[in-house]
């Protein structure tokens, strides 16, 4: 059960990452008060990016992964978070002691992965919620760049 969960998890942190980098165009430009465009830089190109990539995996959601379906994927740029959820379709019995193990593997295959590692790198905490097949929270699983 651990092991699907963390696969589950590692294998969308990835579906957003590996997306197309949108290009430096009229959509992707801010302007200045003077009507003038000018390109953003450093953090603000990333967050455009990151979003960018949120949009494309909402337009693919809900997406069935046989007894849990990938709902939803929410970027919070003033809170730098990351989340997605997912709904079981069985209400699984997970312990504490399970969440923290599977914890421990999402970092570690975080860590292995420099596109899935991005959003972390750049000061984000990526958030993963579970819910019941009536929608109620069951538990969480939250990454910050100090986990890594």
């Amino acid at each position: 059960m651990r092991n699907f969960l963390v696969i589950l998890s590692v294998l969308f942190v990835g579906l957003y990452s590996c997306q197309e980098q949108p290009k430096a165009n009229d959509a992707n430009v801010l302007s200045k008060e003077n009507g003038a465009k000018v390109q953003p830089k450093g953090d603000e190109t990333y967050i455009m990016q990151l979003q960018s990539q949120v949009n494309t995996v909402k337009q693919q959601l809900p997406i069935d992964m046989g007894g849990i379906f990938y709902f939803d994927i929410e970027l919070d740029k003033e809170a730098r978070i990351l989340t997605h959820s997912y709904q079981y379709v069985n209400n699984p019995q997970v312990t504490d002691e399970q969440i923290e193990s599977m914890k421990k593997d999402m970092i570690s295959m975080i860590k292995a992965s420099p596109s899935d590692r991005m959003p972390i790198d750049n000061g984000f905490a990526m958030r993963f919620n579970y819910f019941s097949n009536n929608k109620e929270l069951l538990f969480t699983v939250t990454i910050t760049p100090n986990d890594l």
